[in-house]
């Protein structure tokens, strides 16, 4: 794994490596990627395939986590 700015470059499955963006790390807000993931983590990710825009693989690790209830 290897920390950016804006995401984790994460194994998703042996010898794949793609981009987990910062976005799709948690539900909630977080300001730097070391606050929710760290060099050496294991955790599970969901594959979507191909963006059609940006011809990229994604994935998400929010997906896998439940839905925060809104707050009104």
């Amino acid at each position: 794994m290897k920390i950016l700015d804006f995401g984790a470059v994460v194994e998703f499955v042996p010898g794949n490596e793609v981009l987990l963006h910062i976005s799709e790390i948690s539900w909630d807000r977080i300001d730097k990627v070391t606050d929710q993931v760290n060099l050496g983590d294991k955790f599970d990710v969901k594959y979507f395939g191909i963006d059609p825009k940006t011809k990229k693989q994604k994935v998400s690790r929010k997906a896998l986590l439940p839905r925060p209830e809104r707050k009104n």
